[in-house]
């Protein structure tokens, strides 16, 4: 594992990006960054309900959690790309988005349990929400 990188999906398909760059394309994008297999930062705009930014896996101490905004703003993105209009249909994916970005480590085997890859690899984590949410995966993520 150990995969970095960052990518850029325009609505329509995947290009390679860098981290940190804000994108000067028309919404609604998303910026998917892994950092080494520990966590991914999302970026999507336009910006929902939440802060425009969702976080997967172990993040850094430094950085602000705060799942249920961040599940909230993403399901809004996730709506607006799918043209999605149904508000339970919007719930039911903020809940799938929340289970993916709450923090799994308490779920992890212990003493010889089974592990899970994707409780442990980022770029796991991601694309299993990639798909969950209808997206494509970046061919980067399967590899």
């Amino acid at each position: 594992m150990g995969y970095s990188g960052t990518l850029l999906y325009d609505g329509r398909q995947w290009t390679r990006w860098r981290s940190g760059d804000t994108p000067d394309v028309a919404g609604p994008w998303l910026v998917v960054d892994v950092h080494d297999s520990e966590f991914t930062t999302l970026e999507y705009h336009p910006e929902g309900p939440g802060s425009g930014v969702a976080h997967l896996g172990d993040t850094p101490a430094d950085v602000t959690v705060d799942v249920p905004r961040e599940a909230r703003g993403l399901a809004a993105w996730w709506a607006e790309v799918h043209g999605e209009t149904d508000d339970e249909a919007v719930r039911r994916t903020e809940s799938v988005i929340t289970d993916y970005l709450v923090d799994r480590q308490a779920r992890r085997g212990h003493d010889g349990d089974e592990v899970d890859e994707g409780e442990v690899y980022a770029e796991i984590r991601t694309t299993r929400l990639l798909v969950a949410l209808g997206l494509p995966v970046p061919d980067e993520l399967v590899r």
